[in-house]
């Protein structure tokens, strides 16, 4: 029977990798708070630490998500609950649990908890923030103070210059919430008024050949 440590190396670890994280990206059995300080009497002593199984993170200072894995004869989602915990504390906006074959994902934007075969890349966990980042103007143009080409729409920009992207890595994730939800709304009032937008041109379009018939029938 496969403990939880030979679910990690065997399941889990591999699972992470094929999804494109690497060891700089992977923290493993990694500690993030001293343990409560116990009083007994004239003596103290400190409590468990708590460990996550699996800590990831996009770069080095922005970390994405907790990992909790359970041996392989267990459920998938039995870590659920225990990797909700650690992300509240670490103010992470994705928590996972795993036995090693089924991953279940909290995510704590959206509030859903979805049922995975794998787990997401590392790109994917950074979209809905990085999307809007990258619309921003001092972005797009920090982006085009860097590109370079002849053609207006296919230029290219190397690695460097996108990884030194000035990126809000700090900001927390209950304002990421507010920033993304603030940034979905307005795109959704945009693209309800080009909507409108594009029918009311159809309409003026189909309206044009009568309105130029009336008018060289005198009819106006």
């Amino acid at each position: 029977m496969l403990t939880e440590a030979n679910t990690c190396r065997t399941y889990v670890l591999p699972k992470l990798y094929a999804a494109g994280w690497n060891d700089d990206q992977i923290s493993e059995q990694k500690s993030f708070t001293d343990g409560r300080i116990i009083v007994v009497g004239a003596t103290a002593r400190r409590g468990p630490q708590k460990r996550a199984d699996y800590l990831l993170r996009y770069r080095l200072n922005l970390m994405l998500a907790v990992v909790e894995a359970k041996a392989a004869y267990k459920k998938s989602r039995d870590g659920l609950q225990q990797a909700k915990e650690y992300a509240r504390i670490l103010d992470l906006q994705f928590a996972y649990a795993t036995n090693g074959h089924g991953i279940v994902e909290h995510d704590f934007l959206t509030g859903r908890e979805t049922d995975l075969d794998t787990f997401p890349f590392p790109q994917d966990l950074e979209r809905p923030l990085v999307w809007h980042w990258l619309q921003a103007p001092q972005t797009r143009e920090c982006i085009n103070r860097h590109a370079t080409g002849t053609s207006p729409t296919m230029k290219k920009i190397s690695q460097g210059p996108v990884m030194a992207i000035p990126f809000p890595s700090s900001l927390p994730l209950s304002q990421q919430r507010c920033f993304v939800a603030e940034l979905d709304a307005l795109q959704a009032k945009v693209d309800a008024l080009k909507r409108l937008q594009a029918e009311t041109a159809a309409e003026l379009d189909a309206l044009r050949p009568s309105i130029i018939d009336r008018a060289f029938k005198g009819a106006l």
